[in-house]
């Protein structure tokens, strides 16, 4: 009774740790420090360790960052090191690959696993540790790190302790995984703030980059880490800096008069122009352009000091007109979301040129200046609806046409978007509502090859209809170009792929319902048009990305703080029904299910019995217990795997008794986990809806969470029970000792009275003289008999004695 008070005892411990732990880490949604801090404080105490370390994985091996009873030194020599990636060289780099906890009996034994590695004797040497245990740190498939406690004794931890730990490991990679979304979402949010930004200058500046050079380096610098960053501008055969930020004055002043000859393939500038792809060179000390004495190259790593570079090429079309260079003076390269960032502000870069070049041009051609005027007066009216309407792009798609047809005098233009193989109606202007409709209900497929928008995506390039009555695809009576003609009264058309990349994404189309080609200006202005139709498909794809991402996270904060609830209710009370009920309501709530009940497995009958159903009580009154394999909670307590049934009504979908159950609640979906509790079945954990289809991974797997908390509480439950029916036994075994004395004694008394009485009678020769054989006979009788008399006395009284200790409670126990 003792050992199970102590386990009861040691359960509340660690769910009080659990639940302090998701406080912890509901608490530290940008900063794991805190968390990683909890969780080493409980794991060295519940598990009697003496040293707590964590471990993250980085590219090189795994990196100290966290550590309980780390003196000075071996703090600072742990911090210096890095633990291998072989598992064969490192425990808990072996744990990580084998996903699961790895122990050392004595870590001081040399022929221990890992025990060659420089931190393992660190640990030895100045820990003192002996017995060490490595748990992962895993996230779904992805591996975080790992957890070591360590004992100064060569004592192995127990099985409570293991899963301890592993527990605290899961929690562990939730809260690398909060911290990484939200910075995730911050830099996102960042960029796409500085993308804005950019957007805005090029708009306000529409006659002069520098502006927008100016801004793409700040903002550069700011969100790559980089102090140094460069504007390069193609003029003629060289290669000009324009802009810079942080560089020092003599090597702009050398830069400037020493420009980068397009012909010098061995500079990195010309081999990004050349290739038309970002170069990143981790060391320029340690490349063949440096030891050959190139001469930008060494200036730039002895005059600036730069180490690890990223030249990104300024691409219009298929050549360079610039390059975007961003330095560090250490060596430390850029990670792919930087290289990525940067590309899209060499595309505004290019944006921003493109729109000064053509005011430049615009200025230099006084007769076109009134016309070319007016469409960049439009192309900044769409760069600022782009920048208004960073969700939709609709607004954007209406003045696009509305400045179309204005600027190239045509009263009916369309935009498509593609969606697979099809292109789709999502926007027009002054098209009859009865084409409209037709072409929404007839979309043009991509692999009609003939059409004309069929040709202009795969081609990529715009295509022009002088007069689509003079066509042979009209006189064979393709459907589009008839309908065009004979109900919208189509002659000249012209149509512009949108594209992105190599990819056709849409097709701007523009009419006319007389023959009057369009010209070169007209083509020029709606390619414009559609590349600033990419920008914002872009934008809103970011924007829907990062409101995914706001979505996701905001559920794993509010799956947290059910949780917690979960684990204060656990904690606080020992009754299961009002746990489980907990336990429902929140998985109700979070998994938008329209009920749900556990079920508690009984071995002896074979069935489930429900435990807790909220809302579901008359329903299931009076219902037999589902079997065990019956339905889809008998048969996730089976298999011991997550089993959903997505359609009740599907032939074969369900064949448990409780199908007429089913039909009565109106439930049409069912998802049951197994409860688990060392690898013994429990029970079942069951949610429904009133709608059919599959549940999403992410509702299995909170599902699964939400089991092991149920399990708990079941596993807790009939702990106390154990221990109550344990009481009542030594109750009631008291008990009848008790009665077996007292009967036994009144028993035995009356015949010993009558024997001592009878030998005094003999001894008082009441029958005649004894002789001395008889005497000392009758006179042993009689000693025997008083002496077995007192014995019996006794027996009687401490009979009474036990019968006053059974005055208690069991509970009390």
């Amino acid at each position: 009774m003792a050992d199970l008070a102590q386990e009861l005892r040691d359960a509340r411990a660690r769910e009080a740790a659990t639940s302090e732990i998701l406080r912890v880490i509901n608490r530290s949604p940008t900063d794991y420090g805190p968390v990683f801090d909890a969780i080493l404080d409980h794991a060295t105490r519940l598990c009697d360790a003496s040293l707590g370390l964590l471990f993250l994985l980085e590219d090189e091996g795994f990196r100290f960052v966290a550590g309980r009873g780390v003196g000075p030194e071996l703090n600072e020599r742990l911090r210096s090191e890095v633990l291998p990636r072989d598992p064969e060289q490192s425990a808990t780099a072996k744990a990580v690959a084998e996903r699961r906890p790895v122990e050392v009996l004595d870590a001081a034994d040399e022929h221990a696993h890992g025990a060659g590695h420089s931190a393992r004797r660190l640990i030895v040497e100045l820990g003192g540790v002996r017995s060490m245990l490595a748990v992962p740190m895993l996230r779904g498939d992805e591996a975080l790190g790992g957890i070591v406690v360590y004992r100064r004794k060569v004592r192995s931890f127990e099985t409570g302790h293991v899963e301890l730990i592993s527990t605290f490991a899961a929690q562990a990679a939730i809260a690398v995984e909060n911290v990484r979304r939200f910075r995730a979402l911050n830099d996102a949010l960042e960029r796409q703030t500085a993308t804005s930004e950019i957007l805005r200058t090029i708009s306000r500046s529409p006659t002069d980059y520098g502006p927008v050079f100016d801004a793409i380096l700040d903002n550069a610098t700011r969100l790559c880490d980089a102090p140094l960053a460069i504007m390069l501008i193609r003029e003629g055969s060289h290669f000009r800096p324009v802009a810079h930020r942080g560089s020092r004055p003599e090597f702009i002043e050398w830069f400037e008069n020493n420009p980068v000859p397009i012909s010098a393939r061995d500079t990195f500038t010309v081999r990004a122009a050349t290739e038309g792809t970002p170069q990143q060179i981790a060391d320029v000390t340690d490349t063949e352009s440096y030891r050959d004495g190139v001469t930008q190259v060494v200036a730039g790593a002895d005059l600036e000091n730069i180490r690890t570079m990223l030249m990104v090429p300024m691409m219009k079309e298929d050549d360079c007109v610039g390059v975007v260079a961003i330095y560090r003076r250490e060596v430390r390269p850029f990670d792919e979301s930087h290289i990525a960032l940067v590309a899209t502000f060499a595309d505004q870069a290019v944006i921003a040129i493109d729109n000064v070049r053509l005011f430049q041009a615009l200025e230099a051609r006084t007769d076109e200046l009134g016309g070319a005027l007016e469409r960049q007066t439009a192309t900044s009216d769409i760069l600022r609806t782009i920048s208004r309407s960073p969700t939709d792009y609709g607004p954007v798609f209406d003045a696009i046409l509305d400045s179309a047809t204005r600027l190239c005098d045509a009263p009916l233009a369309i935009l498509q978007m593609r969606e697979e193989d099809h292109f789709h109606i999502v926007a027009d202007k002054g098209s009859r509502p009865e084409f409209v409709e037709w072409l929404k209900s007839n979309p043009m497929s991509i692999s009609e090859g003939k059409t004309i928008v069929a040709r202009a995506a795969l081609e990529g390039v715009p295509q022009q209809l002088a007069d689509i009555t003079d066509t042979e695809g009209y006189r064979e009576g393709r459907p589009h170009r008839v309908i065009a003609a004979d109900i919208e009264g189509v002659r000249s058309a012209l149509f512009v792929p949108i594209m992105k990349g190599d990819d056709c994404v849409g097709v701007i189309t523009i009419y006319r319902r007389e023959v009057r080609p369009f010209d070169e200006s007209h083509i020029a202005v709606v390619s414009t048009f559609a590349d600033q139709a990419v920008i914002a498909i872009d934008n809103v794809h970011l924007f829907q990305a990062l409101d995914d991402r706001t979505h996701e996270l905001g559920r794993s904060v509010e799956e947290l703080r059910a949780l917690g609830e979960i684990g204060q209710a656990v904690n606080s009370t020992l009754e299961p029904e009002t746990v489980l009920t907990t336990i429902i309501n929140q998985a109700v709530a979070l998994t938008g299910t329209d009920g749900g009940l556990i079920s508690e497995y009984d071995e002896a009958t074979g069935t489930l019995p429900v435990r807790a159903a909220p809302g579901f009580e008359e329903i299931l009154e009076g219902a037999d217990p589902v079997r065990f394999g019956e339905g889809a909670i008998g048969r996730a307590a089976q298999t011991r795997t997550p089993v959903q049934i997505p359609d009740v009504d599907a032939p074969d979908a369900y064949t448990g008794r409780q199908s007429a159950l089913l039909d009565r609640a109106g439930l049409k979906a069912l998802l049951a986990v197994p409860l688990l509790r060392e690898d013994r079945v429990l029970g079942a954990l069951l949610v429904a809806r009133k709608t059919p289809g599959e549940f999403p991974p992410a509702t299995v797997d909170l599902l699964g969470t939400l089991a092991a908390q149920s399990a708990l509480a079941i596993h807790n439950a009939r702990l106390f029970r154990e221990i109550e029916e344990k009481g009542r036994e030594l109750a009631q075994a008291n008990q009848h000792k008790s009665e077996f004395l007292a009967n036994m004694s009144h028993e035995l008394r009356t015949p010993l009275n009558a024997v001592i009485g009878f030998s005094e009678v003999l001894g008082e020769k009441m029958f005649g003289e004894l002789n001395e054989k008889q005497a000392e006979y009758v006179d042993d009788i009689h000693t025997s008999g008083r002496h077995l008399l007192s014995l019996i006395n006794d027996i009687l009284d401490l009979s009474k004695v036990e019968a006053g200790k059974l005055n208690y409670e069991p509970s009390g126990v």
